[in-house]
This record gives C-alpha cells, sequence and structure tokens, in this order.
C-alpha cells in the first residue's frame, strides 16, 4: 500500500467511472488539489493528533493537514508540484514525532504487516513487564489496607516500592514519560504529559519518603509510590488494548490488497516469461489462464471466457469476456484463456483506487469528531488546572471537605484519613490526572470511525466520506438498485430433476465427477449440492474414470466418463452440439428461468438426462 502518492480531488479532466466509483484522470493540472498520505510514528492521544495537525499546517505549501488516528497517518492537500516531505518530516521531529521509513514505492503489504506486528508485539511486552512488577505491588498493598497486617518493616516497604515502581516508569513506561516530556517542551500537551506528571510526582513522593526513613529528609511525607506503578499499567494496558483494535480495523485494507495477482504470464519479443506485477507496464499482453487472476486493467485482444467479477459487483455470477471487453485487475478467470493488453498497473488501477477511496473515508472527519477535537485542543491544559485547584482547594479549606472523608473512611478500606493536609491535597490532585488521562473522548471518536469503515469494507460495503458513517444512525429506509434480487454473493442448487427418479443417484454421481474438473461457480455449487444430498456410501461409488475433459467458455464442460460422452451446460451447448431436449424439457427450463433460476442441462449419450 502506498502511502505516499498525490490523489486528485478536483478539476475537470476526464472521469472514468468503475463500479460507481469516479475517479479523476486529469493529474497534470496543477491547479488541481493533490492530496499525499505519510505514516506517522509516535501518536498516541487526539492530543497527538493535534499537534501533529497543527505542525504540519504550518510547512510551506501545505493547505491543511488531517490525521487519521487510527491509522497512525496524516494526509496533506497541497497545490505544489512536489511533496514537502523532507520539511514535514522536519516539522514533526520538532513536535516530537517522526514519519515512517518506506520503501520508494510505498509501504508494500509485507512490510504493513510486519510493521503492525511488531507494534502489536511491543505494546504487549511492555503491558506483561509493568504487571509482573505492579501486580506483586498491588496484592501488597492490598493485604496491609484491608488486614491491617504489616509484612514487612516501614523501611522494607518503602524500598520495595520506590525501586518496584522505578523499573516500571524507566523500562516500560519509557516512552510515555519520553512523549510527555517532549509534548511539554513543544508546547502542545498531550495525554502522555498528564501519565507523566501522575507517574513522576507519585514516585518522587516514595523517594522523599524513603529518604526521610533514612535520615537524609527531616519532613515526613506520605508515600504513593506504588500507585505510579499502578498508573503505568493501566496506562500500557489501555495502549495495548488500541494498537490490538487499530490492527484489526487495518486489516480490512489489507485484505484488499490480498486480492491483487502477484505474478502475470507477459508476452515479449514472442516468448511468454513470468514475472512480478510490479513490472508490468501499460501496453504490455499477457495471457490469463483458467484460474488464474487478471494481473491489472486491462482489454481482450484476444480469446473469450467467463471472469468473476464479484469483488466489484457483488454478482455471484460470472462475467462473459469476449475481444475489446474490459477486464478488472484482482477478478479471476474460471474459463478460457484470455490474452489481455494492460491499461492500468500501480496506483493507476481500480483495485487500488478502491483502496484509496477507504483510507481516505477513514482520514476524513465525521462533524462529531470536529466537536471532540475542539474539546481536546483544550482538554490536558484544563485538567492540569483543575487538578492544580483540587490540591490548593484542599490546602486552603480543609475543614469544609474533611467531614466527607471521614465519613467515607468508615465505608471504604482504602480511604485513609491519617495522610494529613498536604498528603491529602497531593492524592486528590493525582486522582484527576489519573481519571481524566484515557481521554476516552478523543480516541473514541476515531477508533470507531476506523471501525465502521475497516468492517464495511472487509464487507464489501465501501465507504467513501466518513460522514456517511454519522449519518446512517438517522436512515430509515434503505434502497438497493439490484438486478432483481439481492443475493449471498454465491449461487446454490436449487433443484435436481432427473428424467428417471430411479437413477437420481447415478445421475447426481456423474454430474459430481464432471464438474469437479471446473473452477466455475456454477461447478463449485453442484460440488456442494452433490455432497450434501448424497450419503456416504454413494460418494463411494462415484469414483468414475473421467478422461477428454473439456471447458467450453460461456457454455459448459464435457468429458467422457466410463465410455459415455456427457455434457453439462445451458441451451446453446446443446445446440452447438445438436441435442434436442424434447418438448417438456424445454418447457420445464423456461418456466425455471422465468422464476429467476440458472438451468443447466445434463446430457448422456446425446440424450438429456437431467436439470
Amino acid at each position: 500500500m502506498n502511502l505516499n502518492r498525490p490523489v486528485i480531488t478536483e478539476g475537470f479532466g476526464p472521469v472514468r467511472q468503475f463500479g460507481g466509483f469516479g475517479i479523476n484522470q486529469n493529474q497534470n493540472d496543477m491547479n488541481t488539489t493533490k492530496k499525499f498520505i505519510y505514516p506517522v510514528t509516535g501518536m498516541h492521544c487526539a492530543g497527538c493528533a493535534s499537534t501533529v495537525e497543527e505542525a504540519v499546517s504550518r510547512v510551506s505549501g501545505v493547505e491543511s493537514a488531517t490525521v487519521n488516528l487510527a491509522a497512525e497517518t496524516v494526509q496533506i492537500q497541497t497545490r505544489t508540484a512536489d511533496v514537502p516531505r523532507d520539511a514535514i518530516r522536519e516539522a514533526l521531529k520538532k513536535a516530537g514525532y517522526d514519519l515512517a521509513e518506506e520503501s520508494d514505492s510505498g509501504l508494500k503489504l509485507e512490510e504493513k504487516r510486519e510493521r503492525d506486528r511488531k507494534t502489536l508485539e511491543t505494546a504487549k511486552r511492555r503491558m506483561v513487564q509493568s504487571w509482573i512488577v505492579t501486580l506483586p505491588l498491588m496484592l501488597w498493598m492490598a493485604v496491609e489496607m484491608i488486614s491491617g497486617h504489616h509484612l514487612a518493616g516501614p523501611l522494607v516497604m518503602e524500598i520495595g516500592m520506590t525501586l518496584g515502581a522505578g523499573w516500571v516508569l524507566l523500562i516500560p513506561g519509557r516512552r510515555t514519560i519520553v512523549s510527555g516530556w517532549k509534548s511539554a517542551l513543544n508546547r502542545s500537551p498531550n495525554m502522555d504529559l498528564l501519565i507523566t506528571i501522575g507517574t513522576v510526582a507519585s514516585l518522587l513522593t516514595g523517594l522523599l519518603a524513603l529518604a526521610h526513613l533514612l535520615d537524609l529528609f527531616q519532613v515526613p511525607i506520605h508515600s504513593f509510590a506504588g500507585i505510579a506503578a499502578m498508573i503505568m499499567a493501566f496506562h500500557l494496558a489501555g495502549r495495548y488494548i488500541e494498537t490490538r483494535a487499530k490492527g484489526r480495523t487495518s486489516e480490512a485494507i489489507l485484505k484488499l490488497l490480498t486480492l491483487e495477482a502477484k505474478e502475470a504470464r507477459v508476452i515479449r519479443n514472442g516468448q511468454e516469461e513470468t514475472v512480478s506485477i510490479r513490472e508490468l507496464r501499460p501496453g504490455d499482453t499477457v495471457r490469463v489462464r483458467p484460474g488464474e487472476k487478471v494481473p491489472a486493467d486491462g482489454q481482450v485482444v484476444d480469446g473469450e471466457g467467463s471472469v468473476d467479477e464479484s469483488m466489484i459487483t457483488g454478482e455471484s455470477m460470472p462475467v462473459r469476456k469476449e475481444k475489446s471487453e474490459p477486464v478488472i485487475g484482482g477478478t479471476m478467470n474460471l474459463e478460457g484463456s484470455l490474452l489481455i493488453q494492460i491499461t492500468g498497473v500501480g496506483e493507476d488501477s481500480f483495485l487500488n483506487r478502491v483502496i484509496r477511496l477507504v483510507e481516505e473515508a477513514q482520514t476524513t472527519k465525521v462533524p462529531i469528531q470536529a466537536y471532540a477535537d475542539r474539546i481536546t485542543a483544550i482538554f490536558v491544559p484544563v485538567v492540569l488546572l483543575l487538578s492544580l485547584f483540587t490540591g490548593l482547594f484542599w490546602l486552603i479549606f480543609p475543614d469544609v471537605l474533611t467531614p466527607l472523608l471521614e465519613w467515607a473512611d468508615g465505608v471504604l478500606p482504602w480511604v485513609s484519613t491519617g495522610m494529613g493536609r498536604w498528603g491529602q491535597a497531593f492524592y486528590s490532585a493525582l486522582a484527576v490526572l489519573v481519571i481524566a488521562c484515557p481521554c476516552a473522548l478523543g480516541l473514541a471518536t476515531p477508533v470507531a470511525l476506523m471501525v465502521g469503515s475497516g468492517l464495511g469494507a472487509g464487507n464489501g460495503i465501501l465507504i467513501r466520506r466518513a460522514e456517511a458513517i454519522q449519518r446512517m444512525n438517522d436512515v430509515s429506509l434503505m434502497v438497493f438498485d439490484k438486478t432483481g434480487t439481492l443475493t449471498v454473493g454465491e449461487p446454490e442448487v436449487t433443484g435436481f430433476e432427473p428424467a428417471r427418479p430411479g437413477r437420481r443417484e447415478e445421475l447426481l454421481g456423474i454430474f459430481f465427477r464432471l464438474e469437479e474438473g471446473s473452477e466455475h461457480p456454477l461447478s463449485r455449487a453442484i460440488i456442494r449440492f452433490a455432497r450434501t444430498e448424497a450419503s456416504a456410501a454413494v460418494m463411494n461409488a462415484w469414483n468414475l474414470d473421467l478422461s477428454e475433459f473439456r471447458s467450453h467458455p460461456g457454455m459448459g464442460v464435457s468429458a467422457r466418463i466410463n465410455d459415455q460422452v456427457v455434457y453439462a451446460g445451458n441451451r446453446r451447448l446443446l445446440e452447438q452440439h445438436r441435442v434436442n431436449p424434447g418438448e417438456d424439457y424445454a418447457a420445464r427450463a423456461a418456466l425455471l428461468e422465468a422464476e429467476g433460476n440458472t438451468v443447466i442441462f445434463l446430457v448422456v449419450d446425446g440424450e438429456v438426462a437431467a436439470l
């Protein structure tokens, strides 16, 4: 997937239509707006997204910047000829972020998956490391608070708590601390800053309490070192859950990329050779055999066959392709050998344009997200002020809040009234930071957007604008524009009518054996039906000799089975081999077709044996 590419979104050039998607072809008009998508590393929250957008927007030539937090990308709009990649990288580094490394052709599928896998593994490792130390500390504190029994002396306990919390902050939590520190230096506070302030301040109380026990600090202070480890452990657990959710939803786009063929049979200098699809160029001529994917968009120049285009149209029945017919890369050739002249490869292919639309839908902001962005832009400063106000209120008006604390002390075992005014002020201010740090409002909106568009893409529903997801909440009536019916995407047999009911299992076995040699959707449906209808003993008797198998593109298949010439196909196949179905069968077939069925005739030794 190429994340560093121009997308023309405005202008008056000719537009090609594929399956309802309009793609502007005019990429030479310098008055049009170009979009570029860059992968960004280091973003964790809505505050990060706002900081990146602001930093990139200040780059010369950039008209606007939009961050997709869930996909960890930034999309810029510009009218300049060149992408200011170096300038964007420099702006991001000053803000504490960076561009992800990528190959010249953009992030390939394998590279993208490998990066996502490593990111998830890193998040999981940090979470596990933090909880290995934090869980014993929590149990230690819980036993002492609930039972009142001290498991160790004050000095031993304080050393254990402080060392354990320090390890959690400096090893698994180091990235969070660095991110929060950078955001403070760049005057763009993010959620990591709240975590950093809360954990470092808590750890500092443990160090001061330890110094007091060692007679190095004369003022007694209540230690919250264990709280620091708890805050960081819960934060890293949440970060792991977020990372896993991002990976699952972005798989929808990666699944679209797996539809591409890997290789192509290109004809050069009269010789057929197998090359990577990356080496294909417009004008190349390729051969696509039955059962192979069309490597790229093109036009049939010789041959005829049936192509499964269900990935594009949703139609379960294959489409007949003859000379001058267009074909789309990623679709499957089911019957016949096709000679195709390539017209579109890489970023110009239809499949990549569909992927681009899905990416853009995930990057655009819905109205509710704009509202969330306005709130999160001031969220961190407001939380810091509220935390400071809470601490000052306890210092100035302790008599007002102490009665409430004494009441809670008799109800909740973890509430303590013995911390003193300064300790309680610090504890309350710290609680404000801890409760506010997840920032569900700023995180949930972009993640929900990506989940919605990702699930849609995975189920064949491509969403062009993110606003459509929000507006779906108001839909009360849905109208489907479909050719007569809504389907499940693959055909199934609705009936099997043999000419002689006593030969049903025998004819079903002949049908099964004949269709085994074909990859056609109708053949697969017949095979599924036969296996469902027949018993195991009957299927064991279906080990029939098959030879001279032949596919007749657009009509059916034929073969010799146990010295019998057998055909299975439509009326055209019968006409070609001068087989008369008879008035009764012709009338029955016409009735079934009028009901929307596709009728296949089974012909054995020149006579219609079943429908």
